[in-house]
């Protein structure tokens, strides 16, 4: 059941997940008497986010927000009044970076820095319509085929083996919005190449997907560059009107506007927010909980996205993809980590729990996979993926 924290009457109580907060004093009770009325309001413990210096006026601009903010709270997580002005401010003043759109071709997006084998949406979106069953959209294809001269030859190298590498995919209930997660990025990574380019492609990222097959889906999160020794946001989609949709970042001017940009050694909190016709991935650093980046992924209405999560669900995955798969080539992710996971809607949040979840996976299987630890189903997990 997800989490509903009300305020239950000015002056009594305020009940929340960790228990009851004390009673407010006539002072405090007046002073929330002035608050004007906000959805949000209403299931948020107001009291305690008052006493991390959050004023009436900051939780109103929060909006939706504002829940994240106090779940990290509640959680523990975020533990000083400093911490929590960081974190706040993540949410009024995001340091928004602008993102790119990159030709995909043969699965693979050829970004600034090279060719990567993108996530496994199309194969998720043909999970989704035999589940619900529907009919497979008739043609899962690719967006941008007419093939420019430079990636020809390239594309002349396809390799004939068509497994994309090993995931663990968690598929939420129906009707969410909005996925957030403490992110510990693997300790060892270790990748080839492929036609000059990199072949495996670690990544972290929350999927949202459509009950209605043609609108498809979309993953975001991040993912590794090996040639940058960075991180960086991603948005790979599809549907069946456009075929694949893949969005980044310039990452040079990414580097530049984050600080010198996400490396291993980063604590991360990722956060993925579908609104309308758009879906936003924010990152925090969770060592002073400053804002890294807010990248906003804007897309057309084939995907019926929408900021009320409905008829979308969201999957929650550790992956190390390829485009041309050697299950002995010493490629390697080691500690991916994953903890303090929720999930949100228009009624609430919840740690992403076995009452929050309707199926999960090994794709496409755990022959390859040399760690699976520290679980707690379905918001904990840490992972290590090795070919060799």
């Amino acid at each position: 059941m997800e989490k509903k924290v009300r305020k239950v009457a000015i002056g009594l109580i305020v009940l929340s997940i960790v228990g009851v907060v004390p009673l407010m004093s006539h002072a405090e009770s007046q002073d929330l008497k002035q608050l004007p009325r906000s959805e949000k309001l209403e299931k948020v413990n107001i009291k305690l986010l008052s006493d991390f210096g959050i004023t009436n006026e900051e939780m109103l601009k929060l909006g939706d927000d504002i829940e994240i903010v106090e779940q990290l709270i509640q959680s523990n997580d975020v533990k000083t009044e400093r911490d929590v002005a960081n974190l706040k401010n993540a949410f009024l003043y995001p340091n928004y970076v602008s993102s790119k759109d990159f030709e995909v071709t043969n699965d693979l997006a050829y970004t600034d820095t090279g060719s990567i084998a993108v996530t496994g949406v199309k194969k998720e979106v043909e999970f989704t319509a035999k589940e619900l069953g529907q009919s497979i959209p008739y043609e899962l294809k690719e967006k941008n085929n007419e093939l420019t001269s430079n990636k020809s030859a390239q594309i002349a190298a396809a390799c004939s083996n068509s497994l994309d590498g090993y995931h663990y995919i968690v598929r939420s209930n129906w009707n969410k919005n909005k996925a957030s997660g403490n992110i510990s990025l693997p300790w060892g990574i270790a990748t080839t190449n492929w036609n000059g380019s990199q072949n495996e492609i670690p990544y972290f990222f929350f999927g949202i997907y459509s009950s209605t097959a043609s609108k498809g889906g979309a993953d975001a999160g991040i993912y590794f560059d090996n040639s940058k020794n960075r991180w960086y946001p991603f948005f790979n989609g599809w549907n069946a009107t456009e075929g694949y949709v893949w969005k980044s970042v310039d990452k040079v001017a990414y580097d530049n506007s984050t600080g010198g940009g996400i490396t291993n050694t980063t604590p991360l909190q990722l956060i993925v927010t579908q609104k309308n016709n758009a879906i936003e991935v924010k990152l925090v650093n969770r060592t002073n909980w400053t804002e890294i980046s807010t990248t906003n992924f804007s897309v057309n209405t084939y995907f019926g996205f929408n900021s009320a999560g409905t008829n979308t669900r969201f999957n929650k995955e550790t992956s190390l993809a390829t485009h041309c798969y050697n299950g002995t080539s010493g490629a390697y992710t080691k500690g991916s980590t994953w903890s303090n996971t929720y999930i949100y809607s228009t009624t609430g949040y919840s740690l992403w729990d076995a009452s929050q979840t309707i199926y999960a996976e090994w794709k496409p299987n755990q022959s390859k996979v040399t760690q699976f630890a520290n679980v707690v189903n379905y918001y904990q997990d840490t992972i290590s993926i090795e070919f060799n």
